[in-house]
């Protein structure tokens, strides 16, 4: 039979005990108290939420940085200007000389409280667009990159990286439209890390085109931050 400890040794180890407890609990940091800036709430139940903003700005809303005037512009309070790609020679609905360069225009959209979304492909003059090879398009993206660096913009709200790839991109000489997304984000991104980029801008809604791109985009590393589409297929497209 062991000697019982003593009332000392006894003492001492729950001591030791006591110790060893409170150190394994300072390992684990304190939990702050959950609030509604820190919780997602999510009603599984309704497929839709309630509207909580609208859109408002323009597509080529702006041509220059006097046009139109600012009494004009600022009482709409926009929020986003789609435009012409820096440098670019796009002509807008049969224009005869390109406008609507969002360099020149972030100022007057910024006056505004406004963005400005780069519609990159509109580089090129014609719509559809006319491609010429991948070296020329990367060369067109890496000169509008270094435009916007150079500029010190800072209300450039996302790279539209092309518009209405389902019926303007050139897939005999360019190869698909998910492996040219891909191409042209990570050009992009090794340039310019954390500007939003806005994808795919397809014409209408249509679950068959959206699907396979996302999956693309995912396995690529390449998943847009503003997911975009146009709604040029009429009403009975859009999901409800």
């Amino acid at each position: 039979m062991l000697p019982r400890p003593s009332r000392r040794v006894a003492a001492v180890l729950g001591a030791l005990a006591l110790a060893a407890g409170a150190a394994t609990l300072g390992t684990f940091p304190a939990q702050a108290s959950p609030t509604s800036a820190t919780t997602l709430v999510v009603n599984a139940n309704q497929p839709l939420r309630a509207v909580t903003h609208v859109a408002s700005g323009g597509l080529y809303g702006l041509d220059t940085a006097t046009i139109p005037a600012d009494s004009l512009v600022e009482p709409l309070h926009p929020n986003t200007f789609v435009q012409m790609a820096p440098g670019g020679s796009q002509l807008p609905n049969g224009e005869p000389v390109p406008g609507g360069d969002a360099l020149v225009v972030a100022p007057e959209a910024a006056k505004a409280g406004a963005k400005v979304v780069i519609r990159m492909p509109d580089w090129y003059p014609n719509f559809p667009y006319k491609w010429i090879s991948w070296s020329n398009w990367l060369s067109a993206v890496d000169t509008q990159l270094a435009k916007v660096r150079a500029s010190g913009a800072t209300n450039i709200a996302a790279w539209e990286l092309w518009n209405e790839p389902d019926f303007t991109w050139d897939t005999t000489n360019a190869g698909s439209f998910d492996a040219g997304w891909a191409r042209t984000y990570a050009e992009v991104r090794s340039k310019d890390p954390t500007t939003p980029i806005q994808g795919p801008s397809f014409t209408h809604w249509d679950v068959n085109l959206m699907t396979p791109f996302l999956d693309d985009a995912i396995a690529n590393k390449a998943v847009p931050n503003i997911v975009s589409w146009h709604e040029l297929g009429g009403a009975s497209t859009i999901a409800a």
